[in-house]
């Protein structure tokens, strides 16, 4: 049986970008967008380097330059500490707290990489 993927929607329900257990990263018409690798690194459809995601929650780019965090609460701040939006109960939510998304299943890192940091567009 194949590994059931994760899914990150839009607000209106529509699918913006699917994870799978291994880390890869398809958009809605299943071609490939890039990776979450085991070391942390973030490399898009062509296997480039374009980001970081560390334990902690920290956002990289790919020349290790701060973009943001992801606090344990799913707070997402940028690099001057700016809020940037909350994932939370499956909900992705602007500054505003105003809804943007849904994410089912996926680490709150990586749904803020897609949706916040757009290091996968």
């Amino acid at each position: 049986l194949p590994l059931q993927a994760q899914e990150l929607r839009d607000r209106a329900h529509v699918l913006i970008r699917r994870v799978e257990a291994n880390g890869v990263v398809r958009d809605r018409s299943n071609a490939l967008v890039g990776r979450f690798c085991t070391d942390g690194s973030v490399r898009d459809f062509r296997r480039v380097l374009v980001g970081y995601v560390e334990r902690d929650g920290t956002v990289r780019n790919a020349s290790r330059v701060l973009l943001g965090r992801v606090a344990k609460d799913g707070t997402v701040r940028d690099r001057s500490n700016v809020l940037l939006g909350r994932i939370v109960q499956g909900t992705v939510r602007d500054r505003s707290n105003m809804l943007i998304g849904y994410v089912s299943g996926v680490p709150t890192e990586r749904v803020a990489v897609v949706f916040f940091f757009h290091l996968l567009p």
